[in-house]
């Protein structure tokens, strides 16, 4: 198992989509957190709800809980054995915004959660740039003592080249500044642009450079920073950019009780969720063409095959529990092996979900095939 953040996410893409390219199945678990409101009135489950009104209670869960911690587990079948291979990665994930607006504080998921967007947020993330109003709360955000000391030598830079006519020309029209917060360069190079018309502010060397500029050649820069803006937009998909990846591999896609995974989803990567149950489904469809929810399959069999000596579970380790040391009616020919590849048998979390639900997969399909 491979653990995913902010750190090393874009080392680690190139890595998950092979293993979503070649991979047979998907396994996905999501662990959520945020506001509780299952055991309120308004978003508790009856049983005589309708499906649309079963489905405005989830989409309440859906819309005030993020995902957090998010498991991945690609399955690929081995053509010369009756076996399996499986990859599992855990994504530490953060919505920035939520985590501002409802003040956590929690290790990974806030100091190295992996961002995202929806599409919702990618729209307005462009018109905050082109409005210039993205900067202002990333400039709050530095060192007073900072911005100061950045102030002054630029201010300084500027007087020394209205002293000398050849400034611009020359080798000391520029300065090197110390790099505030990884995070905030983009946003310390637009303030600084914004700030002083007659300079130019870019990377090198792991250093902020200014250098004094004529018109003609900040022009041609300010044409090369949409270039900037490309992969700022880039870094703030973060996780959004695996879930793309995931709708476009038209692979089955397995998870255990999966609706609220699904719905998560959906509200958090791909766009807000309809008011309409009918056309939630018809928007997933276009999003996931095979969707298996293993609870659901469980169920199922449990109800057509009348097996008599079932344990009464629909938890996915109990079930699994089941299946391993199974009894007569379940006891299968020629079951499939599962090795994994970058993960131990069993791990924690997210990512247990993942790798137990494809066992689990794999096994009732060859017992609905008997």
């Amino acid at each position: 198992m491979v653990e995913v953040t902010r750190a090393n996410f874009n080392e680690m893409m190139p890595l998950v989509k092979k293993a979503i390219k070649d991979c047979t199945f998907i396994a996905i678990d999501t662990e959520f957190t945020g506001l509780d409101l299952e055991h309120t009135e308004n978003a508790k489950c009856k049983l005589f709800d309708t499906l649309q009104e079963r489905y405005q209670k989830l989409k309440m869960r859906a819309t005030k809980v993020m995902p957090c911690q998010i498991g991945l587990s690609m399955f690929t079948k081995d053509p010369k054995e009756n076996s399996y291979s499986v990859e599992t990665y855990t994504f530490y994930a953060s919505s920035i915004e939520f985590l501002n607006n409802h003040g956590f504080d929690f290790n990974k998921c806030l100091s190295c959660g992996i961002p995202y967007l929806n599409e919702a947020e990618v729209s307005q993330f462009w018109q905050e740039v082109r409005d210039e109003a993205f900067s202002l709360p990333h400039i709050r955000m530095m060192d007073i003592k900072t911005v100061r000391d950045i102030d002054m030598k630029i201010n300084k830079l500027l007087e020394s080249s209205k002293k000398s006519k050849d400034a611009i020309s020359g080798t000391n029209n520029s300065i090197t500044l110390p790099i505030d917060n990884a995070c905030h360069v983009y946003f310390q190079l637009n303030e600084i642009r914004r700030k002083y018309p007659s300079t130019w502010a870019y990377t090198e060397d792991d250093k902020i450079v200014v250098k004094v500029m004529t018109p003609k050649e900040k022009k041609n820069l300010e044409e090369k920073a949409l270039v900037d803006q490309e992969k700022l937009l880039k870094d703030y998909l973060g996780f959004t950019r695996v879930f793309r990846k995931l709708q476009n591999s038209y692979k089955p896609i397995v998870g255990h009780n999966f609706l609220m995974d699904l719905m998560l989803f959906y509200q958090h990567f791909y766009d807000d969720l309809p008011d309409c149950y009918e056309t939630f489904k018809e928007e997933l469809q276009r999003q996931f063409h095979f969707v298996y929810d293993t609870r659901q399959v469980w169920l199922n069999m449990k109800s057509v095959y009348k097996f008599k000596h079932l344990p009464n579970v629909s938890s996915l380790m109990g079930i699994y529990s089941a299946f391993e040391s199974p009894v007569d009616e379940l006891t299968i020919l020629y079951q499939p092996t599962i090795k994994p590849s970058n993960c131990e048998r069993y791990s924690l979390q997210a990512q247990v979900k993942t790798f137990l639900s494809m066992p689990n997969f794999l096994i009732w399909k060859l017992t609905l095939a008997m």
